[in-house]
């Protein structure tokens, strides 16, 4: 009989010590023998772990060499990660920070362009700047905004001198200058752009009429224009008194006044016809100057700062001066208040309520007076007004004057 229980068929004797255990675990093919000994180790798990006999050699392993070499891989400085959009933005913010002294030093040379005299071909820029001077303050305010978020004190100052520098030369159309009241005779004039003749007739008649006109003055005055006038019975409210009708209707003039108008004599210097002649009134004599100034255009620049120098010589030296006419001039141009000089003054101006812009009328409102009326101090302005003329791209102006002095016999 045997001494102990019998082993069961097929399983290996137990093994006397771990290091056998390990061997009969190596030996055994998958980890086949039975999981666990008598000593609780799990010959399983140490039947699944790879023999070092069974792994690969160094010597067959890759080698280094055979790896991805670091330089072929793609640069950090070619790869778009987030440090080089960083970058990118940052040199952009750098390039965008130059636009805002930039966009302030044009600013600044706009608003130079109301002292600037500059003529012929180059002169038109600036010429055409300065009649839009006043928008400079309008594009200033984005322009100033930026600059101060910025801490840009310098461009931010520029900005705010340059949106400023325009609205000096019309202080004064904000505050009244009438001086003392005197006696004298009343004087209404209505000044119309007739645009090429295209102005209606009927409009103008109507105007005369409604206003109590004296004296009507008609630039750009065509042919067909004056005999609808005359066929709108405007002569039984004013009488004609002088004419130059040329061929292009932007050179024509004419005047009608109730009151007598004689020693008519054309202007020199001017491009188009002009005239200056004596008004009588009951205050006594009144030198009146009508004309029309030619579009400061590339071809005809020279010749505007001409006509308006023609004008401003035409007066000196004179009392009781009124100037009238379309000088297609503003108070932005240097050549505008050289015309003024010290003599004259913008009716307009005088009375302090503002501009009287008359061009043009095809915006909501007219933005540039390019019409004026211009008169000495020793004339006292009760009014200036515009008047809506249909078929006309300007305004007409209408201004009422008191001629001071001992009153006269007659009307």
């Amino acid at each position: 009989m045997p001494d102990g229980p019998a082993e069961p068929a097929g399983r290996p004797a137990a093994p006397t010590s771990r290091r056998a255990a390990r061997e009969a675990a190596r030996s055994t093919e998958g980890g086949a023998a039975w999981p666990h000994n008598d000593l609780g180790v799990d010959t399983g798990a140490l039947s699944t772990q790879p023999d070092r006999a069974t792994q690969p050699d160094r010597a067959t392993r890759p080698h280094r060499a055979t790896r991805p070499d670091r330089a072929a891989r793609p640069d950090r400085a070619t790869r778009p990660d987030r440090d080089d959009a960083a970058g990118s933005d940052g040199r952009w913010r750098r390039r965008r920070g130059w636009l805002v002294p930039i966009s302030a030093a044009l600013l600044v040379a706009w608003a130079a362009t109301c002292f600037s005299t500059a003529a012929g071909l180059l002169g038109v820029v600036p010429i055409t700047l300065a009649t839009l001077a006043p928008f400079v303050s309008v594009a200033a305010v984005p322009v100033a905004t930026v600059a101060l978020r910025r801490r840009r004190w310098v461009s931010a100052a520029a900005a705010l001198v340059a949106a400023v520098v325009p609205w000096t030369f019309v202080l004064g159309y904000a505050s009244a200058d009438t001086g003392p009241a005197q006696e004298g005779t009343r004087l209404t004039v209505l000044v119309v752009n007739a645009h090429d003749g295209r102005a209606d007739a009927a409009d103008i008649v109507s105007a005369v009429r409604g206003h109590d006109v004296d004296l009507l003055v008609v630039t750009e005055l065509s042919r067909t224009l004056s005999h609808e006038l005359t066929a709108s019975q405007l002569g039984s409210y004013l009488a004609p008194q002088w004419f130059d009708i040329a061929d292009e209707p932007e050179a024509g003039l004419g005047i009608w006044s109730e009151l007598d108008v004689g020693g008519q004599a054309l202007l020199e210097g001017t491009t188009w016809p002009a005239v200056r002649a004596t008004v009588q009134t009951r205050a006594g004599e009144v030198t009146l100057v009508a004309g029309h100034a030619v579009p400061p255009v590339p071809s005809d620049a020279d010749a505007w700062a001409g006509d308006l120098r023609a004008f401003a010589a035409s007066t000196r030296g004179t009392e009781r001066v009124l100037l009238v006419g379309s000088f297609n001039a503003s108070p932005w141009h240097a050549q505008y208040r050289a015309l003024l000089g010290d003599t004259l003054v913008d009716a307009a101006d005088v009375r302090g309520r503002g501009l009287r812009p008359t061009w043009p009328t095809w915006t909501p409102l007219p933005l540039v007076p390019m019409d004026a009326a211009l008169v000495t101090r020793d004339l006292r302005v009760v009014s200036a007004d515009t008047v809506a003329i249909d078929g006309t791209d300007h305004r007409a102006l209408l201004v009422a004057l008191v001629v001071p002095g001992e009153l006269l016999p007659g009307r």
